[in-house]
């Protein structure tokens, strides 16, 4: 499947003109609480090793994002420059999300190796940004959210 791409300045668009729409940020909590696009969910596709420093997959990602976004609504996912939401498009396509797609450029924008820059991104745009943990939209809330959410589904 090729993931299917829009600019931040699309993405704004669409999310303003489709009421149930979706805006994924698929970044750390803390890069989520520095700055993202206001009225965005967190739920990190990857959770850094204090020890080494390294990404780890969020095992709970696709349950937490199952739990909580219907299949069928537009989900629109952003990460920093549109590399990890490539795969968390893709990861949700195979899932059965009719319709996603990736923010080319992100929340900061994507560069050349030289720095120049490739697609500019949400907060270069100059597009709504909203800072802090987004209380009911914060990864934390949204991991328990789910977890209540499954164990109401489950059969007693």
């Amino acid at each position: 499947m090729k993931v299917r791409e829009m600019t931040p300045v699309e993405v704004a668009a669409r999310l303003e003109s489709e009421a149930n729409a979706v805006y994924l940020d698929v970044r750390s909590e803390h890069e989520f609480e520095q700055g993202h696009p206001v009225g965005a969910i967190n739920v990190p596709l990857f959770h850094f090793d204090p020890a080494t420093k390294q990404p780890q997959p969020n095992r709970q990602f696709l349950a937490v994002v199952l739990a909580l976004v219907a299949r069928d609504v537009p989900v629109y996912i952003g990460c920093t420059s549109g590399q990890r939401s490539y795969q968390a498009a893709t990861l949700l396509h195979s899932a059965g999300f009719q319709t996603v797609f990736n923010v080319d450029g992100g929340f900061t924008g994507k560069h050349d190796p030289f720095g120049g820059v490739i697609q500019m991104g949400w907060a270069q745009c100059g597009l709504p940004t909203s800072s802090g943990d987004g209380e009911e939209r914060s990864y934390s809330y949204l991991l328990e959210a789910a977890a209540e959410a499954q164990e109401a589904q489950e059969p007693e």
